[in-house]
């Protein structure tokens, strides 16, 4: 169980701060300690009073925490004067860089009712070096506004490529992450978040807008979240866009108490009617793309990259495998595709080849694999209506949010375990990241590959993934068939 910490002022509402922490942090499956900065008194229509806790108790606690709890990620909310501020950032600054945690700071100063609950402004916590020590800062557009006015940053662009504009520019000048959140505006009944990270491509999340009044606490609710994703070994693209698919389900489902509302807690974030889009430009229209569809268990998968491989897996029983040439000046490349299709419509197989995608539709294959990279130069609508079927390779929440979206055949889950077969970038998924993602997909057919032996086999299957897919664990083999029978046997039985 990770540890997160939230870092903010007590609700006696209820609805934000530590409460609305707390309550998150254990949906996504996080132990939440409480470092309080400050007693409200407010209910869903103001905040009449905050009272900062003293500094020197508030040290105490940091220090007492971290004797016995550290945490994996913290995440800051309201910071109510300098005292506090000060105490956290000698705090931060006081730790070795290999055991500070992920710090996710959500830049709440005053209540979206109005009026202040802090004396700092972003100015001073700028002067005090606070944000040398933020990993990830969430701002609302107002926010936003506010923070770029730390730097003169303005844009002459108008509606979100404007916003993305300052976001670039904040996320240049105070080199950490910036989140915004996009509920303060909506565009045709979308939402847009965006992230932006040093030397990477701006993720673009667009969401269904819910016109609820049970928005009171949403920035605590996304910001603590993507800290308990991260805590739990996630990517920051893909902890924002599993956030973004929890607040999206809390303020749909959230509940109204007193004159307002509150987002609603207590339930599995997995639930792909609000996933978010993940689109390349705010102007990307939704894709109509239907490619054939394929079974939800394909049974054993095997990866290989021959021909030899393909007729010996065929002849074991194996109706499920892909061809995959890594060599594209490989000599035999368009004969050997040639030969795979023929093998597998003699043998009844689902044969798939691996990117080449152009020679699959001319010898008209059963289905063709693409990767990240590959689906952004592939003619996607000719593989479609080729009858072609296609399955894509993910590594998170961030690039099924992507691919969803053009209703693939199947989808690839990995790398489940470390793996020598190729080179990757993202790190292992591991089994429960696969049980999430498995129940995220639902009815969507789904493939585990990635550093997958008989010893774990079992626990992959349990997930309910509905096929597995194996490299080296036969290739590399001392007696490959015995093997691919034993594979056989568990997996397709």
């Amino acid at each position: 169980m990770k540890v997160v910490w939230t870092v903010a002022a007590s609700d006696s509402g209820g609805g934000a701060g530590i409460e609305r922490d707390l309550k998150t942090l254990s949906d996504c499956g996080v132990h939440g300690c409480s470092v309080i900065t400050a007693l409200t008194c407010q209910n869903t229509e103001s905040v009449l009073r905050t009272e900062p806790v003293p500094a020197d108790f508030f040290k105490s606690v940091l220090r007492h925490l971290w004797s016995d709890m550290k945490p994996a990620a913290v995440k800051t909310g309201l910071l109510p004067n300098a005292g506090i501020a000060g105490a956290l950032i000698e705090f931060l600054s006081g730790l070795s860089p290999d055991l500070r945690p992920f710090v996710v700071y959500d830049p709440v100063l005053a209540p979206s009712s109005g009026g202040s609950m802090s004396s700092l402004s972003y100015r001073q916590l700028l002067d005090l070096s606070f944000f040398d020590y933020v990993d990830l800062i969430t701002p609302n557009i107002p926010e936003l506004m506010q923070l770029c006015r730390l730097f003169d940053l303005k844009t002459d662009e108008q509606g979100e490529k404007g916003i993305l504009e300052l976001a670039r520019g904040l996320q240049n000048r105070l080199d950490t992450a910036v989140l915004v959140t996009g509920g303060h505006r909506s565009e045709n009944g979308f939402i847009f978040d965006l992230l932006l990270e040093s030397g990477e491509e701006p993720v673009i999340l667009r969401s269904k807008y819910y016109d609820s009044d049970c928005k009171h606490g949403t920035g605590c609710t996304l910001s603590s979240a993507a800290a308990a994703f991260i805590a739990c070994g996630y990517a920051v693209p893909d902890a924002v866009t599993a956030a973004v698919m929890y607040t999206g389900k809390a303020v749909h489902r959230g509940y109204s108490v007193g004159s307002g509302g509150t987002p609603a807690s207590g339930f599995d974030y997995d639930d792909r009617d609000y996933l978010p889009a993940a689109v390349s430009s705010f102007e990307e229209s939704e894709r109509s793309l239907s490619f054939a569809p394929e079974v939800f268990r394909m049974g054993l998968y095997p990866v290989v990259g021959s021909i030899e491989w393909i007729k010996r897996l065929l002849e074991l029983g194996v109706r499920t495998l892909q061809l995959r040439i890594k060599d594209p000046d490989y000599p035999d490349l368009e004969k050997d595709i040639a030969e795979a299709v023929r093998l597998g419509r003699e043998y009844g197989a689902r044969l798939y080849i691996d990117d080449y995608w152009e020679l699959a539709l001319k010898y008209g294959a059963y289905g063709v694999h693409l990767g990240q990279e590959d689906l952004k130069t592939a003619d996607l609508d000719a593989v479609a209506s080729g009858g072609l079927r296609l399955g894509v390779s993910t590594h998170g929440y961030f690039e099924m949010a992507s691919v969803l979206r053009l209703n693939p055949s199947y989808v690839a889950l990995g790398h489940i375990f470390p793996t020598g077969t190729k080179i990757m970038k993202s790190k292992p998924q591991g089994v429960e990241k696969l049980r999430h993602y498995v129940k995220l997909l639902g009815d969507v057919p789904s493939v585990a590959i990635g550093g997958i032996k008989e010893n774990t086999l079992d626990d992959v299957i349990s997930t309910g993934v509905g096929s597995v897919a194996v490299v080296s664990l036969i290739t590399a083999a001392e007696d490959p068939d015995a093997v691919t029978k034993r594979l056989l046997k568990k997996i397709d039985d």
